[in-house]
């Protein structure tokens, strides 16, 4: 049969009209049951897609992104030993955070992007979301937003419901304690990073100094540390409100048992935290200042408080006695005019010179000293500093340290040893200055500081002076508080308290300054039995007096030390003496 193209066209063929003729009994089933095949068909095809879409959405979000080549999601680094005080307390420790990054091409466009980046920016204020919304939309697969959240920012990025963002878990470094042990714990860094791991390195303090153990898998037991935490929060304490109070720029104290050398409480202000080290760096400045741990690090003149050495090695060679009378009028030596102390006589006992502080009878009993050792040969006076660990690099097991090596002069002359013999032309660090005050009054041991416990408990002891040496430090340093310069540590509740003041003028170029000044008390107690040193330094600290301001050490740092001896002392177990053992 053929068919006309005119018919073929309209789609109204014979063949066509026969077969609709056919089936016109069952077209109206016909018509229904195609409608209903359909619907089956599209409910079918929407089941699927919402499977399909659901399976993808568990995959992405189980999914490790693409992460650059010196990373990987597999690799497992170890966990970091915890550090602890003397106590057992958690100084730092590992625990399970979580780190936000992004895959934008998983974000569904440009808009989006946009919006995540200003979300984002609000949320965490040190991002910028102009820089940020640029990263995202520059084709890239993945990039870090942040190594580190924390739970309630984690839950507000939930709530931003977008799938570019996600979020791993891996263990990180925290110190519970803050700022409390800055400098001695000193902080760490993630030298690689991936979604579910991280490698921490200690880039300070002990987390440096003791990196290789701290990282050891097979290392048993924890960093055990001589730091009393309960000491060290009254010392940060007390510390910080006498910077306010005598408008210090910084201030730092050491506070050293005189037996084992072990440091209890160390604290250098301004400080940091370390849960935030890598911040004060970024910022610079007076920030990044902070970082500067003083009684390691600083190298100072301390003045005076070194005059108790020339007079610890005149009284062990036998030279003089407490009551020796040494001359106390003023000298020349070359062109320079070593002064005594003012209006106080011609001459002075040598209990007499340290207590008030002479700086000619000081002078004179250093070069007795030397000329003693030259003609008999004896320890000079350089020999004796030596012996105290003031020439050397500190032992104390913070990295900061070990670069910190005492500056002695090129030469050492009569006009060297006058001055380093009342604490100018020399510089040591706090700690070494704790570590020669706990050798001279512990009976006469040599110290060496430490800064874990139970480190020096088994060291063989060299003695640097006589037992009944000692003895009269002890007794020097005791009168300076009952008659000299430091008679404000007198206020110590229920503590008997030695020490020696030090206000020295600050080197400039070219000389000395008139009117600032680094102010220290060098302390020892109990005096009756000796167990501790507290060395204060105050950075140009002035104190009102009526009409004046003070610039000494004894009214600034001698009060401050006396508060925090006060406080301590019961912390580290030492019963107060009643009022009649005070008078006694």
């Amino acid at each position: 049969m053929t068919y006309s193209s005119r018919e073929y066209e309209h789609g109204e063929t014979n063949w066509f009209r026969r077969v609709r003729t056919w089936s016109g009994a069952n077209s109206i089933l016909n018509w229904q049951l195609g409608i209903e095949w359909r619907w089956f068909v599209m409910k079918l095809l929407c089941v699927t897609a919402c499977i399909a879409f659901g399976l993808k959405a568990v995959e992405v979000v189980n999914s490790s992104p693409t992460e650059p080549r010196n990373s990987s999601n597999n690799l497992e680094w170890e966990s970091r030993a915890n550090i602890v005080d003397r106590n057992g307390l958690v100084l730092a420790t590992n625990v399970m955070t979580n780190s936000l990054f992004a895959q934008p091409n998983e974000m569904s466009n440009d808009t989006s992007r946009r919006r995540v980046a200003n979300k984002l920016a609000t949320l965490f204020p040190e991002l910028d979301a102009t820089i940020l919304y640029r990263d995202l939309a520059d084709g890239r697969k993945f990039m870090w937003i942040r190594r580190q959240i924390s739970p309630e920012q984690m839950q507000k990025v939930h709530e931003l419901g977008e799938p570019g963002l996600q979020m791993g878990s891996h263990e990180a470094r925290v110190y519970p304690q803050g700022r409390l042990a800055a400098h001695i714990l000193g902080g760490i860094q993630y030298n690689k990073h991936s979604v579910q791991s991280a490698e921490m390195n200690g880039n300070a303090g002990v987390e440096l100094s003791y990196d290789e153990f701290l990282r050891n898998r097979d290392a048993s037991g924890e960093l055990e540390l001589s730091i009393d935490t309960k000491v060290q929060a009254v010392l940060r304490e007390r510390l910080n409100g006498g910077i306010s109070v005598y408008s210090a720029n910084w201030g730092s104290a050491v506070l050293m048992d005189v037996d084992t050398g072990e440091v209890v409480a160390m604290v250098s202000l301004p400080d940091f935290d370390p849960n935030f080290r890598g911040d004060y760096f970024n910022q610079g400045g007076e920030q990044s200042e902070r970082l500067f741990n003083h009684p390691v690090q600083g190298l100072y003149e301390f003045g005076s408080v070194f005059k108790v050495f020339a007079a610890a090695q005149a009284i062990d060679l036998g030279l003089v006695g407490l009551e020796t009378k040494i001359s106390n009028r003023d000298f020349r030596i070359r062109s320079n005019t070593i002064r005594g102390a003012e209006n106080r006589g011609p001459e002075l006992t040598v209990r007499e010179v340290i207590a008030r502080s002479s700086n000619a009878g000081t002078a004179r009993l250093a070069l007795m000293v030397n000329q003693h050792a030259a003609a008999n040969n004896t320890p000079s006076q350089r020999d004796f500093l030596a012996s105290l660990g003031l020439q050397e690099i500190s032992s104390i097991e913070l990295t900061e340290a070990r670069g910190v090596k005492p500056q002695w002069p090129s030469r050492w002359q009569d006009i060297e040893t006058v001055t380093i013999a009342y604490g100018h032309g020399m510089a040591v660090s706090q700690v070494h200055l704790a570590a020669a005050y706990a050798s001279l009054v512990n009976g006469g041991f040599q110290v060496t500081p430490t800064i874990l416990k139970g480190q020096n408990n088994e060291l063989n002891r060299v003695r640097v002076i006589s037992e009944e040496s000692s003895e009269a430090v002890v007794e020097m340093l005791r009168n300076v508080v009952l008659e000299g310069t430091a008679r404000q540590a007198q206020k110590t509740t229920g503590y008997s308290v030695g020490g020696k003041t030090g206000t020295a003028n600050k080197p400039i170029k070219g000389g000395y300054s008139e009117d600032k000044v680094l102010a220290t008390f060098a302390s020892v107690f109990p005096v009756e039995d000796p167990r501790y040193v507290l060395v204060v330094t105050l950075d140009e600290a002035t104190s009102e007096d009526g009409t004046k301001w003070e610039r000494s050490a004894g009214k600034t740092a001698v009060p401050l030390a006396g508060i925090i001896i006060s406080e301590v002392a019961p912390l580290l177990g030492l019963r107060p003496r009643t009022p009649d053992e005070a008078e006694n």
